[in-house]
């Protein structure tokens, strides 16, 4: 996993090919990616906020690749952790992936939607600038736990109810 470190380079061409390099490895060695995902995302993440397109498509592309190779329960943590703690711009880049990852974390253990999405989805809830991520992730939680999301401890204060309804309108 050299490759973490080459993924922030100054050069383009050299972070574009640790990218590639990056996209090629992680479906070999998915079981491997537990220890190094703290590292990784974060990496990942200032690459989907790079100027240079192809950059960005090739981040996204790993990105999409980490977040369904990796162990749902522990990507589910760490992108909670990562959006909560990033700058507008990770945030916006890393949304999208946020909402995938649902399915993924309620079929793991459902309690991970409680514990660390519902929260995080909260958090950014009222950011007019994340209306259409956070629609995909109020959707794709209502899709997994249905009326009893608004169940959730999370969701008890009716302002962030009506939020959420309306988001899913």
């Amino acid at each position: 996993m050299g490759s973490i470190i080459l993924t922030s380079h100054l050069l383009p061409q050299v972070n574009a090919k640790a990218l590639e390099v990056l996209a090629d490895i992680i479906p070999l060695i998915p079981q491997s990616l537990e220890p190094v995902l703290g590292e990784l995302l974060p990496s990942l993440s200032l690459s989907l906020t790079s100027k240079n397109a192809s950059i960005r498509q090739i981040a996204g592309d790993a990105a999409t690749l980490l977040a369904t190779m990796a162990e749902p329960n522990h990507v589910t943590r760490l992108l909670a952790s990562t959006v909560k703690n990033a700058s507008a711009a990770v945030q916006a880049a890393l949304l999208p992936m946020f909402a995938e990852n649902v399915p993924a974390a309620y079929a793991r253990n459902p309690r991970l939607l409680s514990r660390y999405v519902i929260p995080t989805a909260v958090a950014v809830l009222d950011n007019p600038k994340y209306r259409d991520s956070n629609g995909a992730i109020w959707q794709s939680l209502i899709d997994c736990l249905g009326p009893e999301l608004f169940e959730d401890k999370a969701l008890q204060k009716a302002s962030v109810q009506k939020s959420v309804r309306a988001l899913l309108a």
